[in-house]
């Protein structure tokens, strides 16, 4: 029989272990808007998923990591859906002042609210999706040397949250670690379920071949180097390819605007000698116009094709 001195001692441990801070996860978070979207048609909306559940929309807001409850989003989508009939019939009618075309902006603008929301999840998880593959090749390579360490799994995913350098995986190991210790799911359960619930192949990869490499009595450490050698690999890879893209890139620039700008004003400039205007209109506004307004916006939508096409590296 244990002795009194031993229970005491057991008990005080407990005591000490349970005033040890809990790190708070929340899922899903509240605002004023969603209450008042449910207020109005939660009942609407709870009758109308029965009938069409709306999958596709569900798992992107799940992909997309949107912290609110599926159906809550779809009582935003058709409150703001139907907010919108009367605000573009108003809007509409202090523009025109014409009844029958408010009328058509207000449903034109009922189509754009609903569209806009329900593709709003698809264009996270795209975002979603690249900002992981950025995030992915550096914590790879720490993942590995915590291993390589010999720390436990568990402890792998918990530096990586306590790091706080890889926001776009942060969700998901968050996840994770609530999994194993809330819900006291085993590791492989775990990283099976977070799997499930995210937009980057290149992730979920990983961590079901970090369950594979668990269920079948693996060596963790090799598996977790050798996928961070190969990230570093096709990182490098990726980086050789776009700077070989930006030369090209560089080529074009200097060929539409610079050289060609040059030799659009050494023309206008030859023009402007043998006749004052061209097709009506002055040589002088014509490389107004040019200078001041095509250069600055084709500048820009460069600049946006660059930003577009640039990997998330």
């Amino acid at each position: 029989m244990a002795k009194n001195e031993d229970v005491q001692r057991f008990l005080k441990s407990r005591q000490k272990e349970q005033k040890k801070p809990v790190k708070e996860y929340t899922v899903y978070h509240s605002n004023a808007y969603a209450k008042f979207s449910n207020l109005f048609l939660e009942g609407f909306t709870f009758k109308l998923l029965k009938k069409y559940p709306f999958t596709q929309l569900q798992q992107s807001l799940q992909l997309a990591d949107i912290k609110i409850l599926f159906r809550t989003y779809v009582s935003m989508l058709f409150f703001s859906t139907f907010l919108a009939l009367p605000l573009g019939f108003i809007l509409g009618f202090l523009f025109t002042s014409k009844v029958s075309l408010s009328i058509g902006i207000g449903f034109l603008a009922m189509l754009l609210t609903f569209a806009l929301f329900y593709s709003y999840p698809s264009s996270l998880v795209n975002q979603r999706r690249r900002k992981i593959r950025t995030d992915l090749v550096f914590a790879t390579v720490h993942m590995a040397a915590i291993a390589g360490s010999g720390a436990p799994p568990l402890k792998i995913f918990t530096l990586l949250v306590e790091s706080g350098e890889y926001k776009a995986l942060e969700s998901d190991l968050k996840r994770i670690l609530n999994y194993l210790n809330l819900f006291g799911y085993n590791l492989s359960t775990a990283l099976k379920t977070a799997a499930l619930t995210t937009p980057s192949y290149e992730w979920k990869e990983l961590l079901n071949g970090m369950v594979s490499t668990i269920e079948t009595g693996g060596d963790l450490k090799k598996y977790l180097k050798d996928k961070a050698d190969d990230a570093l690999v096709m990182y490098k890879l990726d980086q050789q390819k776009y700077s070989a893209t930006i030369s090209t890139y560089s080529d074009v620039y200097t060929g539409i605007l610079v050289t060609a700008p040059l030799l659009f004003l050494v023309t206008l400039a030859i023009l402007d000698k043998i006749s004052p205007t061209l097709g009506g209109v002055s040589i002088g506004v014509i490389a107004a116009l040019g200078t001041y307004v095509a250069l600055p916006v084709i500048n820009v939508a460069f600049i946006v094709f660059l930003n577009i096409t640039q990997p998330e590296l």
